[in-house]
């Protein structure tokens, strides 16, 4: 098999399994939604939060210097491994007194017991076989994603059948527990390499990752400061509201958006020293990313209530104001991935850390200041700071590499009118003699997207006979590639 061939493969793959893994966790969330309660989301939020935080912490980047690395040597991999499970061991060693003070800081005593049995995870994914990142590496994702795939089977079945039980929170933390196990033992299964202790090449490996730890851990403040203050001032029946809404929002650039997204990423990486098309590559994912978000942002922010009550259950309705603002996290998730990914593609690591440094003080003082407010105007605000911070990103980025900011703002202008359309058209749902909120939501989004749709087509359509533009001309030939299959034949 061809280069060309096996990174097609493996690119489809890994699409794939994105696609898979989203979904099935995605189907999971509505289902238990449905069976467990706020309050048991609102802890599981909690251990979520505490167990991410320091697997960001714990993260010795040894995955990611075993891709890059030329010629990867047996003592590299056992060094990997070696240093994963002595960081993830001592955390997992330090959480039996430490799950105890946060248990009684939180004044919830469950906790104790939920933050011990999830630590364990840690330690358990820190033993997978370092061969698993040479398969990753050489483009074999054939065994991976057949992995992955029994990984999510197993986890999905135990959280179901635990909720069906016995529901409580035990049935998310049982299902992270098995997909943690199923993934590990999976890996000596689909590798041959077995791993030894080794602190050999400890030196060089710590030198690749200081810089990304410290990424990390900003990133990880910046998109959990909000919920990490939610927990401490509201009750876990709110904050599960608040955990399971937010990730609501920003489920359909993780699910549709961001794997529509990589072609544009990969053409953007292969111009970075040609800044004219780098400039005009990036307008045209920055213009893709708006025709397709701004319309899902809006009909999630017109009809909030009806969507809570169709996808998570009338039990959740009482917090369908937060999916509303939460739409704006779905726009800035996504635009500031494709910033971000723009600043690696032009090796601007230094500047991009000293943004996430700023940007995350900046969010960090703006929340506490906001921390006497109510839980759905926190979460307006949560949604507003995050258009700022998305916004500042772009207007830095094109300070150090000009991206023709006007001209990418005069093309948004249309998507803008056709946006305005759309939401007046869906407001006339409201004045039909039928007031069911499902109803509405339904035939509201559909004349929404189907105005918003027509309007910009027929001016794009309009636009393209009398003149000649590049960016749009781009997209239609995207889109044609895509539809036709066009791409998969080439390659």
């Amino acid at each position: 098999m061809s280069l060309a061939s096996k990174v097609l493969s493996g690119s489809l793959l890994q699409l794939a399994m994105q696609l898979t893994n989203r979904l099935i966790g995605l189907i999971s969330t509505l289902l238990l939604a449905r069976l467990l309660v706020p309050e048991d989301f609102g802890l599981v939020a909690i251990v979520v939060m505490v167990i991410q935080f320091f697997e960001t912490l714990a993260d010795a980047g040894t995955h990611k210097y075993l891709i890059q690395k030329s010629h990867v040597l047996t003592a590299d991999l056992n060094t990997a491994w070696s240093l994963d499970m002595l960081i993830k061991g001592c955390i997992t060693l330090a959480m039996i007194p430490g799950a105890w003070q946060l248990a009684n800081w939180y004044q919830l005593p469950e906790l104790h017991m939920a933050l011990l049995v999830a630590t364990s995870t840690m330690l358990i994914r820190a033993a997978k076989n370092p061969g698993y990142s040479l398969l990753v590496k050489e483009i074999e994702y054939r065994s991976i994603f057949k992995l992955t795939l029994t990984q999510k089977i197993f986890s999905f079945s135990i959280t179901l059948t635990w909720a069906l039980w016995s529901p409580s929170y035990w049935a998310l933390i049982a299902g992270e527990w098995v997909s943690a196990f199923v993934f590990t033992v999976g890996t000596y299964c689909i590798h041959r390499f077995r791993p030894r202790w080794s602190l050999s090449h400890l030196h060089e490996q710590w030198h690749f990752s200081q810089w990304s730890l410290l990424r990390g851990v900003l990133g990880f403040l910046r998109a959990h400061l909000d919920t990490l203050l939610v927990s401490r001032l509201f009750p876990p029946a709110e904050l599960g509201g608040y955990h399971l809404q937010r990730d609501l929002a920003v489920t359909p650039a993780l699910l549709v958006i961001m794997p529509v997204l990589e072609p544009l990423l990969s053409a953007m990486a292969k111009s970075k020293h040609d800044h004219e098309l780098f400039a005009f590559r990036f307008r045209v994912a920055f213009l893709l990313l708006m025709i397709t978000l701004l319309p899902i942002t809006g009909i999630m922010w017109q009809f909030s209530e009806g969507i809570t009550h169709v996808v998570l259950g009338a039990q959740w309705t009482t917090y369908h104001k937060l999916l509303k603002y939460f739409s704006l996290l779905f726009i800035t998730y996504s635009v500031f991935a494709l910033v971000v990914d723009s600043f690696v593609a032009q090796g601007l690591m230094r500047a991009l850390f000293l943004f996430d440094l700023l940007s995350t003080a900046a969010l960090a003082v703006a929340l506490i200041a906001l921390h006497e407010l109510s839980l759905t105007n926190f979460a307006l605000y949560r949604g507003l700071l995050g258009l700022v911070i998305t916004v500042s990103i772009v207007i830095y980025f094109n300070g150090i590499r000009p991206i023709g900011l006007w001209r990418l703002t005069c093309l948004l202008i249309p998507v803008g009118l056709a946006l305005a359309l759309g939401h007046y058209a869906a407001q006339t749902i409201f004045i039909w003699e039928t007031k069911h909120i499902v109803y509405q939501a339904i035939l509201g989004s559909m004349l929404y997207a189907f105005t918003y749709g027509t309007a910009l087509l027929t001016y794009y359509l309009i636009e393209q006979h009398f003149k000649s533009n590049e960016e749009i001309r781009s997209l239609y030939t995207f889109f044609g590639r895509i539809t036709s299959f066009q791409w998969l034949r080439k390659s």
